[in-house]
């Protein structure tokens, strides 16, 4: 079942005073919904001919879900190699107690791997290759591109609407910069836990992470690899900044 942010965020992407904000402030000739789940263009604008896909994040505070994927289709679209694909399975886990306890034999696991049927890095062998194919990732762009651009050609977001509703701030960032920053100067690390990456700022702030999914289902743990985005990238990345109150 889809969350009230979920609502929220559809509602706002049909929000006629936010359109008529997009055009006075970046000139558009046109603005509307794009009204579909599988890109990250969730508004339109046409300006002088040409589309300009538009990312929304409505958040409460500083992060919000920015990837869900599934560990097949993450490794379909960035060629996981086998070491490192294997690696993340165990690491997100699987509600299937054979499986899980053939990962986990002669291993002493902590109480939060028995309940999570996950092993957290400290139990997974050659885990720096894990980090190492991040930042290689990172360093090529692929990674960033996938999580905020979107690898498919006819549906590439260029500019990231961030709009905060307990401040009613309203950024806009330009996606092509923000990537550039992240694969030009920030790095993935294991967090002490064994269980988060962080994609970290030259100032040592997240940028971007990756958990496990931990909402329960009815067969258990969801175990999908999620990521989040946080705000804390460099002003050179905003193209605009507005308190706009759209309720």
């Amino acid at each position: 079942m889809a969350s009230k942010e979920y609502y929220e965020g559809r509602d706002m992407e049909k929000n006629s005073v936010l359109h008529s904000y997009l055009k006075k402030t970046h000139g558009y000739d046109s603005v509307k919904s794009d009204g579909k789940n599988s890109t990250k263009g969730d508004i339109i604008a046409e300006k002088n001919g040409e589309k300009i896909s538009h990312s929304l994040k409505c958040v409460s505070g500083k992060n919000t879900q920015v990837h869900l994927t599934t560990i097949k289709k993450l490794s379909s679209d960035l060629n996981i190699p086998n070491d490192v694909n294997s690696s993340l399975v165990v690491w997100l886990g699987s509600n299937d107690d054979v499986e899980f306890n053939s990962w986990s034999k002669d291993i002493v696991l902590t109480n939060y791997e028995k309940d999570h049927n996950r092993l957290s890095s400290h139990n997974i062998q050659n885990w720096n290759q894990v980090e190492n194919w991040f930042n290689e990732n990172n360093k090529n762009y692929s990674l960033p591109k996938l999580l905020i651009e979107s690898l498919k050609r006819d549906s590439v977001s260029k500019i990231l609407l961030w709009y905060n509703k307990k401040s009613k701030v309203l950024q806009s960032l330009d996606i092509p910069k923000l990537i550039d920053f992240i694969g030009s100067h920030c790095k993935w690390i294991t967090m002490p836990t064994g269980t988060i990456l962080k994609c970290i700022t030259p100032d040592n702030k997240p940028i971007l992470w990756l958990q496990m999914k931990g909402n329960r289902t009815g067969d258990g743990y969801n175990h999908c690899p999620q990521f989040h985005i946080v705000a804390n990238w460099p002003e050179n990345v905003v193209l605009a900044r507005k308190v706009v109150d759209f309720l």
